[in-house]
């Protein structure tokens, strides 16, 4: 009888028949046994394993935050909640695997790394807090303006993103039915795999393609999963272009509900698109054919700068996200509080930048809105937000539009803050004032009268800044994707320098809390021209342009002072992006002189309020 090797263990009964069994589950792991009708992608089905998932506190709070937060008092068929289009966006990250291992059998994908793509897909927004995005800017704002917190807190507080949220609660929800996904041979390592599919170190990977050192580098800034499958990561959080399942599933989603007429094929993009190695950096890549360049930028990447002007940055649903995050610092100064497991009644602000689980699921659109339905009498705590509300958004009496700036494409905006564009107008109106060029600069005929100066506070304004572009600001997604040859899917390439389009718009909104009324008032048409004078100078500074080469009329010119970006002092130039040779001319609309002269911006103030939807 034959000896067994030293150190080898005995065979087990126990541990091969659990083997087999944990084998045989194995094999049912994709066995899509739950169906549901989807209004975008008809009657779907899915793995039962994602109902385990589906079926919990955590997920289920989805069904109550809406998308588009605001966009429904502009658009009133955006009311969709984020809970449709996660389930959505893991039907499409499944059915993007599972189409990519049918084409390359090489590839020996597994059924493990299938479900754990279709788990990301579906718990990507499961951190999402009320109002969505919105939420984070009013985070933001309350750590620049809450007294007592010391300078660590507030980077905390300006820091803060829904996506660390989304980890955490995965994290969470995972550790609650792991012996389910134990049971099914899901390890910790493919829950680190969920969370890298989730939210991957975007920078860290950038600088490494950039670098072309990327392959190199993979084992240590992705140890999740080998280089091999680099490409997997392209699907749910595309951090390489942005062609991702989840704009696949919004786009298409949002569009029907704004009841815009336009939509992406991603049926097309997902049953071409090939897993390649791209040999300028040793990774691997998600790689569509060559043919489809003009396709994916036509439909796609314009149609999302179209949703962003039509609807998400709409000028009035801006005015509505603003008085929204006016009521919520109303709700949390009065005392609006949410329990954590412990007990403790924490703000709003402070479960999502302190993170207690059991209080930040609690942050709901319906938690807040339930709130301001409440018949609030007078005298009690929350009867001042109660009103705000009533006011801005059931009567609409919203901030009036000052003007909105189109940013030609050789200045970015995003080197001021909102607070320091609301500062500089303010001075311009009031150096205006002084230097007694506001009658001028109005078109007043002898006999006007100009009405006077007032006593002007930031606090009656607001601003934001609205881009528009492809996914990633100043750079073109599809310069880093890698395209297959059509004839030949061995050959692939990227585009050349000279198909780059610079895909970056701006636009300035700025609004003032001038009553009923102030669209057609004195003050209204002086804030416009002090807004414009500004921008007019701020845009030479920019371009470091004499500002007679801006061909501007008399007054502007003599008025003309080259203003800092930054109220700190630094060096006009600093921030900002590289000039481009030639600038196209655009209008100056609207303003009060009615002057039309050719220039590098636009101006639009606003429009009478029977107009303004």
């Amino acid at each position: 009888m034959a000896k067994r090797p030293a150190g080898e263990p005995a065979s087990s009964p126990s541990r091969s028949s659990k083997q087999a069994c944990l084998d045989l589950r194995q094999q049912h792991l994709l066995t899509e046994t739950w169906n549901v009708n989807d209004p975008i992608h008809g009657m779907i089905r899915l793995p039962k394993l994602l109902k385990k998932f589906i079926d919990h506190r955590y997920f289920q709070r989805l069904r109550h935050i809406r998308q588009l937060s605001m966009c429904c008092y502009v658009y009133p068929g955006a009311s969709h909640d984020r809970f449709f289009h996660s389930i959505g966006c893991a039907y499409l990250s499944l059915q993007l695997m599972k189409s990519v291992r049918e084409r390359q059998p090489e590839l020996e994908i597994s059924d493990v790394d299938v479900m754990c793509v279709a788990i990301a897909g579906l718990l990507h927004d499961i951190g999402h807090p009320c109002f969505s995005h919105m939420f984070e800017h009013f985070v933001h704002r309350v750590g620049r303006s809450k007294p007592g917190l010391s300078e660590e807190q507030r980077r905390r507080y300006a820091a803060f993103e829904h996506e660390d949220a989304s980890v955490a609660l995965v994290r969470l929800l995972w550790a609650d039915i792991r012996t389910e996904l134990e049971a099914v041979g899901l390890s910790e390592q493919d829950l680190e795999f969920v969370v890298a599919l989730i939210s991957p170190p975007k920078k860290e990977l950038a600088k490494s393609l950039e670098a072309g050192s990327l392959g190199e580098e993979w084992p240590r800034i992705m140890p999740c999963r080998p280089r091999e499958k680099g490409w997997m990561f392209e699907i749910v959080s595309n951090w390489r272009s942005g062609l991702d399942t989840d704009r696949f599933d919004y786009f298409r989603r949002d569009a029907l509900h704004l009841g815009i007429a336009k939509q992406f094929d991603h049926w097309r993009y997902m049953q071409t698109v090939r897993a390649t190695r791209d040999k300028s950096c040793g990774a691997w890549t998600l790689s569509p054919p060559d043919k489809d360049k003009d396709f994916l930028r036509e439909d796609m990447l314009e149609l999302r700068r179209s949703l962003h002007r039509k609807a998400y940055q709409h000028k009035t649903t801006q005015k509505l996200e603003q008085h929204m995050i006016d009521v919520l610092e109303l709700l949390e100064a009065s005392g609006l509080t949410v329990t954590s497991a412990d007990g403790r009644a924490l703000a709003p602000s402070a479960a999502a930048v302190d993170f207690d689980a059991s209080a930040y699921v609690q942050l709901t659109d319906s938690f807040v809105e339930s709130r301001l339905f409440e018949l609030q009498p007078p005298g009690s705590s929350f009867r001042g937000a109660y009103e705000e509300y009533e006011r801005r958004i059931i009567k609409r009496h919203m901030f009036r539009l000052v003007a909105d700036f189109d940013v030609p494409p050789d200045m970015d905006f995003q080197a001021y803050s909102t607070d320091e564009i609301i500062a500089n107008t303010l001075q311009t109106y009031r150096r205006l004032h002084e230097n007694r060029e506001m009658r001028r600069l109005l078109g007043l005929k002898q006999g006007e009268q100009l009405a006077p100066p007032q006593d002007l506070q930031a606090s009656s304004f607001r601003c934001s800044v609205a881009e528009f572009h492809q996914g990633m600001k100043r750079k073109d997604p599809l310069m880093r994707v890698l395209f297959y040859s059509s004839k030949d899917p061995s050959q692939s390439d990227f585009l050349k320098a000279s198909e780059e389009v610079p895909p970056l718009t701006q636009k300035v909104f700025l609004f003032y809390d001038g009553g009923q009324h102030a669209h057609d008032s004195p003050l209204m048409r002086q804030l416009v021209e002090s807004f414009l004078q500004w921008a007019v100078s701020a845009q030479a500074a920019a371009t470091r342009r004499p500002s007679a080469s801006l061909q501007l009329p008399e007054s502007a010119a003599a008025n003309e002072a080259p203003t800092s970006p930054r109220a700190t002092g630094t060096d006009a130039g600093s921030g900002w992006s590289p000039q481009r040779k030639t600038v196209e001319p655009a209008r100056l609309q609207n303003s009060p002189n009615k002057v039309k002269v050719r220039r590098t911006l636009s101006v639009r103030s606003s429009c009478p309020m029977d107009m303004d939807p």
